[in-house]
C-alpha cells in the first residue's frame, strides 16, 4: 500500500552493485519498479510514480545495462509513464505558480520525448517552457 516505503526498499537493492550485476536482478528491478510506478499513479502519487518511472530509465540507460528482455516494451512503458506524471507535476506546479519547478518538470519532458525521437511533441514542451519563463 505504502508506495513510497516499497520504493525506498527497491533503492537498497539498487545500491548494491553485487545484487544489480545479476541481469535477472535488474529484470526484476525493473519489473517491480513498474509495478510500483503504475500502482502510484493509479493513486494519483505522481512524485513517487516519478520516481519509479525514472529508476527504470535509469536502469537502461544510465547504467548502460543490457535487461531488454521484451523488446524494449517496458522501457517504452516507463517513458510514457514518466511523461505523464512529470506532466501532471508541471500542472500542478503551475497552478501554484510555482514555475520554475513546473520549467523543470516540463524540461524533463522535452529530453524525454526528444530521447523517444518525437520531436513535435518536444518543441512542443519548449514552447511551454519559453512561456512560462514570460
Amino acid at each position: 500500500e505504502n508506495h513510497r516505503t516499497a520504493l525506498n526498499q527497491l533503492d537498497e537493492v539498487q545500491s548494491s552493485a553485487a545484487l544489480m550485476a545479476d541481469p535477472n536482478v535488474r529484470s526484476q528491478m525493473v519489473e517491480h519498479l513498474m509495478r510500483i510506478g503504475d500502482a502510484a499513479f493509479e493513486a494519483q502519487k505522481f512524485a513517487v510514480a516519478t520516481d519509479a518511472y525514472e529508476k527504470i530509465f535509469s536502469i537502461y540507460y544510465e547504467e548502460q545495462k543490457d535487461i531488454d528482455v521484451d523488446g524494449g516494451r517496458t522501457l517504452q512503458l516507463a517513458i510514457k509513464g514518466c511523461i505523464r506524471c512529470h506532466k501532471k507535476l508541471a500542472l500542478e506546479e503551475e497552478r501554484k505558480d510555482e514555475y520554475l519547478k513546473a520549467i523543470h518538470h516540463r524540461n524533463r519532458i522535452y529530453q524525454l520525448l526528444h530521447t523517444n525521437k518525437r520531436t513535435i511533441p518536444a518543441c512542443q514542451q519548449l514552447i511551454m517552457i519559453a512561456f512560462l519563463h514570460g
